[in-house]
């Protein structure tokens, strides 16, 4: 009896196998097509610029650097930004993406496997509360087969940057399966199953949390799964003390923390907030009208609908503006009570529907975050698809075969639109003009076609129409002109000597076509008053090391980005730290300029503002030296030395460059004045 039990797990077991097999080649062959496209939007701050991730060798302290490099997250994310390191030393380049594209398909590939996993641990825990339909051995692999192969998670595979989102999913459902083990383990009083849970919680938050922060719904996800599939009795046991223990501590108390942390650093949100076009208000009304469309996208995978940005969904600015606002919530709410109230009678249910709500508890909830990304979708759709495929075994409970050619057929569909969509991510030119054609409203869709336009195609026409149609649709964000200007200076520069842009049909001279006093006050305005967006903020940068690199190129656009630049650093509204590097900006593109006389008040400015700051005291020596003042130059150079402690290695190297920099003047002041004299005693001895 035992041998033949042991051989059905065994079937079971390589059953389950090649059905994930069977996935993970068909999910292979719907991404094909786009494991070659190109890196995007926050693919460029976190690897393409980072040079940290940039290793040659896997020495400890450039694999420290690497893992705390990321620009886009205050604790770091270093499991993720340590995998991009990884992946960029066996690559050797950025020239090819298919090296991270690839890891990224084989992560979603190992949570395809982990979602069968899970999903068979809950219908199996399910089964002793309700009646169990009889296409329960087959629903985990529809389940993982529905979410491995839909659409709605292609952007966490061949968005690079999203590894963090795939990398952290990874980890909170190992640390789930670990928990439901060890739950059992411990409902059934047997050894170890603390320790599992503990396990569970350990993987799922620390090491979650280190590719995203997202993890840490895992303090929600556990008591949801005790709340729904486990007895209260067990806390009535010898297991009661330990439980009680784990959710007291490992539970609640970080959830504690948080709320503390929160309500002690309302600057924090309010700050983050400044750089949206949306207050907290609005987004709270918004995001259940983005739940509803992200369960569309889900249950209805209309591939028009999808797109690497949604910023033409509309804001919420009250209860019925757009009138559907109201009824999002109140059929969101009903559905949350429902879930609370029928998680005895469909456990199955009540878990998929608080599942999904709670995995929006964060990124859709007061956080100063974008309205809505795809990606965020990545863990939560489990409890909805889980759903449907429960429904769909309850349904067909007699009539396997028909379940079975149903599931698959879905399946099927799913991938074909996955492929359809990985066509698009198949090239940069690709992926721009299909959101652009889908996406009409959408601002920065509209931004990138004319972005395209200008750069690829050489039609300053068509760009200038596209960047109008995106200032028209978010008016707030001034990088849009800031862009146009910028690539028409370049175009002004390259006809003026000869470039190939001579054949865009603009005119001679698109530059000085496209200012206008009236674009100019626009800009100034919105510089000097209003918050700066990320965007905004990225546009300046760049323009700012596009000026020190190819000053003649811009030597048109100085004067107006000088100008630019002022207005920020009398901004109310902007960051320290963008008020910062907006001073260094400006120094260092006059500087690029030789307008040295201006760098130097400038810095002189900046230091009395701030004379702690080393930076603008170096910036300072270093105009003095380029006007030849070099006696103050040496004087505060060896004065920010007197103090060696507070000095950092680049720092001190910075000075003792300058210093160089001054002997070696003087050294040449010195020779040509002998050379002086040497002539004019020639001409004495020949008199």
């Amino acid at each position: 009896m035992k041998s033949m039990t042991g051989w059905l797990r065994a079937r079971t077991t390589g059953a389950a196998f090649t059905v994930c097999c069977i996935i993970a080649i068909v999910a292979t062959l719907a991404y094909s097509p786009g494991l070659h496209g190109p890196f995007v939007f926050d693919d460029i701050s976190n690897i393409t610029d980072n040079s940290a991730i940039q290793i040659s060798s896997l020495r400890p302290s450039s694999l420290y650097a690497a893992a705390v490099s990321s620009p886009s997250s205050t604790l770091g994310r270093p499991i993720a930004m340590l995998s991009f390191a990884i992946n960029y030393f066996i690559a050797g380049n950025l020239s090819n993406s298919s090296s991270f594209k690839l890891t990224n398909l084989a992560i979603h590939l190992i949570n395809t496997g982990l979602v069968y996993w899970f999903s068979l641990l809950l219908l199996r825990r399910a089964a002793k509360t309700e009646r169990k339909p009889t296409n329960t051995r087959w629903m985990p692999a529809l389940v993982a087969a529905f979410w491995g192969l839909h659409p709605l998670n292609l952007t966490s595979v061949l968005y690079v940057v999203q590894r963090m989102t795939s990398l952290s999913t990874l980890f909170v459902l190992l640390g789930m399966i670990l928990f439901l083990y060890g739950r059992q383990r411990v409902h059934e009083q047997k050894r170890h199953g603390m320790t599992l849970i503990i396990c569970g919680w350990v993987t799922g938050l620390i090491f979650g949390t280190g590719a995203k922060e997202t993890a840490v719904l895992i303090l929600l996800y556990i008591p949801l799964t005790e709340y729904i599939f486990f007895s209260r009795a067990d806390f009535r046991t010898a297991a009661a003390t330990p439980l009680r223990a784990f959710y007291g501590f490992a539970i609640v108390l970080p959830l504690l923390a948080i709320l503390v942390w929160l309500l002690t650093h309302p600057q924090f949100i309010q700050e983050s907030y400044k750089i949206r076009n949306f207050d907290m208000t609005e987004r709270l009304l918004t995001e259940p009208r983005v739940l509803w469309f992200y369960l569309y996208l889900l249950f209805i995978p209309d591939i028009t609908k999808f797109s690497l940005y949604h910023d033409d969904i509309p804001i919420s600015t009250g209860l019925f503006t757009p009138w559907t606002t109201l009824p999002a919530i109140f059929s969101l709410l009903i559905l949350t009570a429902a879930a609370l109230h029928g998680r005895k009678k469909y456990p199955i249910f009540s878990f998929a529907v608080l599942w999904f709500v709670f995995g929006h508890s964060l990124e859709s909830s007061f956080l100063p975050l974008e309205i809505a990304h795809e990606h965020r979708n990545y863990l939560p759709a489990i409890g909805p698809l889980l759903a449907v495929v429960y429904a769909l075994g309850i349904v067909f409970s007699d009539r396997k075969r028909i379940f079975l050619a149903l599931g698959a057929t879905l399946a099927v569909a799913l991938a074909s639109i996955t492929f359809l969509r990985a066509q698009a991510w198949a090239g940069e030119e690709q992926l721009i003009v299909t959101m652009a054609r889908y996406h009409p409203h959408s601002a920065r869709a509209q931004a990138m076609l004319a972005e395209l336009l200008a750069v690829r195609k050489g039609d300053l026409i068509q760009a200038q129409r596209h960047f109008e149609i995106a200032a028209a649709l978010d008016p707030n964000e001034i990088s849009y002109p800031i862009r146009m200007m910028v690539l028409s200076a370049r175009a002004s520069f390259s006809r003026t000597n000869g470039g190939l842009a001579k054949s865009t049909p603009m005119g001679p001279d698109p530059f000085h076509i496209l200012v206008s006093t009236q674009l100019q006050d626009h800009i100034k305005d919105q510089l000097s008053h209003k918050a700066l967006t990320p965007t905004t903020i990225s546009i300046l940068d760049d323009l700012a090391s596009n000026i020190r690199q190819s000053p003649r190129q811009y030597y048109d656009l100085y004067p107006y980005a000088a100008e630019w630049y002022r207005m920020i650093l009398e901004n109310p509204n902007v960051s320290r730290d963008t008020h910062k590097s907006s001073m260094i900006h400006l120094f260092e593109i006059s500087t690029a300029m030789a307008d040295h006389a201006n760098a130097l008040d400038i810095a002189v400015a900046a230091r009395s503002n701030d004379p702690a700051d080393i930076s603008y005291a170096l910036m300072e020596a270093d105009a003095r030296i380029a006007l030849h003042q070099l006696g103050r130059a040496e004087e505060i150079l060896l004065d920010i030395k007197r103090n060696p402690n507070r000095l950092s290695p680049d720092t001190i190297n910075d000075i003792d460059v300058l210093l160089a920099r001054i002997r070696t003047i003087r050294a040449g002041h010195a020779k040509t004045s002998h050379a002086n004299q040497s002539l004019a005693s020639r001409k004495t001895a020949h008199m």
